[in-house]
C-alpha cells in the first residue's frame, strides 16, 4: 500500500512542479510571471476534486476538474484507499468517493482508477 501511495504523491508533484515551471519560464518578468502563477495555480487549487467536484458543480464548469493536476492526485489517493488499502473504513471513504446526493460528495467512480491517474500525471509531467 505504500509504494503505490508514494508513487501517486511523487508522479503529483512532479506534474506541479512541471507546470509551475512552465509557468515561471514563459514570462519575461517576475510581476508577469506572479499574476500568470496566481491565475493557473488559482484554477488548479480551486479544481481539486474537494472544493469543486462533479456533484456540486455545474455540468459547464466540470470539466475544469480534469485539467488540474491536483484532482489527479486526489483521485488516485482516494482510489488507493478503496482498492488497497486495508483497515475498516474503507467503505466511508468509498461512501465519500461515489455518493451523488448530499454535501460533501465527490460523484466519481470507485473503480481502480490509481494506475489511469498515474499514467496521466506522469504523462503531463
Amino acid at each position: 500500500y505504500f509504494p503505490i501511495m508514494y508513487i501517486i504523491v511523487v508522479a503529483g508533484f512532479s506534474q506541479m512542479d512541471s507546470v509551475i515551471l512552465v509557468v515561471a519560464y514563459s514570462c519575461a518578468t517576475v510581476d508577469q510571471m506572479f499574476v500568470v502563477f496566481n491565475g493557473t495555480i488559482g484554477i488548479f487549487m480551486f479544481a481539486n476534486g474537494f472544493t469543486m467536484n462533479k456533484a456540486t458543480s455545474p455540468d459547464w464548469i466540470s470539466w475544469l476538474l480534469y485539467t488540474s493536476p491536483i484532482f489527479y492526485g486526489m483521485e488516485g489517493t482516494l482510489s488507493a484507499f478503496v482498492n488497497y488499502g486495508d483497515y475498516s473504513d474503507a467503505d466511508i471513504v468509498r461512501d465519500i468517493l461515489t455518493c451523488d446526493d448530499r454535501p460533501g460528495c465527490l460523484n466519481l467512480t470507485d473503480d481502480d482508477v490509481v494506475w489511469r491517474n498515474i499514467f496521466i500525471m506522469a504523462g503531463l509531467t
